[in-house]
C-alpha cells in the first residue's frame, strides 16, 4: 500500500494523461512500420491510412463521452446545457470503434493489395491498440480518473482526487488503471508473439475484440468513478462489452460459412 496525489501531477509541464498518451502514441507510430515489415506489407499505403484514422480515435472518444452525459442528465432528471457538451470526458470504447471502423474503411478504400496483405496490415494495426491504452491508462491513474473502489487492501492506494463538488478527496482505492494498464501490456505481449509465430493469422483485431471487453467487464465491477453511466445494474461499458462480445461470435460464425470467398469482415 501506497500513497499518490494526483492534484501535484505534471510530467515537463504537462498534464501527466497528455503526456503518456503523447508517448504511447509515438511508440506505436513507431511501431508499426516495423511490423508492416515484417510481414512484406506496403508502409507507403497502410501507414498515411493509420495517420489518417487517428482524429476519428479522439471524435469517436469525445461524441460517445457527450452521449453519455446526455444520458446521465435524462438519468437524474437535469437538463442538458453547453456544460453537458463541453464537460463530458473521453471514453475509451468511442475511441476504439472509431478508429477501427476509419482504419478498416481506408484500407479498403480504393484498395489494391491483396486480401493477405490486407489482414497482415489489419494484425499489425491490432497489436497496437493494447499498447497505446497501456500508455494511456497509465496517464490515467496520474491525472485521477477512471480510479477504483474505495477499499483497503494488500493494493490499495491512498489516492488523493480532485473533484469539483467536494474539492480534494483522499481515501484507499483500488488502482483499476494499472491493473488494466498491466493487462493491456501482457495482452500486447500475447498478440505480437501470436504475430511474430503467424498464429490467428488475419484474426488478431478480432482477438482483442474478444479478450479485453471480457476483461472489461469484471473490471468494471470494482471502478469507482461513475462517468460511463449506468443503465439496469450494469455500467455503460459492461454493454459495450457484451454487445463487441457478441458481435465477435456472429463474425467468427459467419466465417465459417464464407471460408474460401475471400470476404473480409
Amino acid at each position: 500500500m501506497w500513497e499518490f496525489n494526483t492534484t501535484k501531477c505534471n510530467i515537463a509541464g504537462l498534464p501527466p494523461y497528455m503526456f503518456c498518451a503523447g508517448t504511447g502514441l509515438m511508440v506505436v507510430l513507431a511501431l508499426y512500420p516495423f511490423l508492416l515489415l515484417y510481414k512484406d506489407c506496403k508502409i507507403d499505403v497502410f501507414m498515411p491510412r493509420l495517420l489518417y484514422s487517428l482524429p476519428a480515435a479522439f471524435v469517436g472518444a469525445k461524441v460517445l463521452g457527450i452521449l453519455l452525459n446526455i444520458l446521465k442528465c435524462f438519468q437524474e432528471g437535469k437538463s442538458i446545457n453547453e456544460e453537458t457538451f463541453f464537460q463530458s470526458g473521453i471514453i475509451y470504447y468511442g475511441g476504439l470503434v472509431g478508429i477501427i471502423v476509419t482504419f478498416i474503411f481506408l484500407s479498403n478504400y480504393k484498395n489494391t493489395c491483396n486480401r493477405d496483405e490486407l489482414l497482415d496490415a489489419r494484425d499489425s494495426f491490432a497489436i497496437l491498440i493494447p499498447l497505446f491504452h497501456s500508455f494511456g491508462r497509465v496517464g490515467c491513474f496520474l491525472s485521477g480518473c477512471c480510479y477504483g473502489i474505495e477499499a483497503k487492501t494488500c493494493i490499495s492506494v491512498l489516492y488523493s482526487i480532485s473533484c469539483l463538488d467536494e474539492g480534494i478527496i483522499t481515501s484507499w482505492r483500488i488502482p483499476t488503471q494499472l491493473i488494466e494498464s498491466s493487462f493491456e501490456f501482457l495482452l500486447f505481449l500475447f498478440m505480437l508473439f501470436l504475430f511474430l509465430k503467424n498464429k490467428c493469422c488475419g484474426k488478431l483485431l478480432l482477438l482483442y475484440l474478444f479478450i479485453y471487453p471480457i476483461f472489461r467487464f469484471g473490471l468494471e465491477f470494482i471502478r469507482g468513478d461513475s462517468v460511463r453511466g449506468e443503465f439496469f445494474f450494469l455500467s455503460t461499458s459492461q454493454w459495450i462489452s457484451c454487445c463487441l462480445c457478441i458481435y465477435v461470435i456472429i463474425i467468427c460464425i459467419q466465417a465459417k460459412g464464407n471460408e474460401g470467398n475471400g470476404k473480409i469482415f
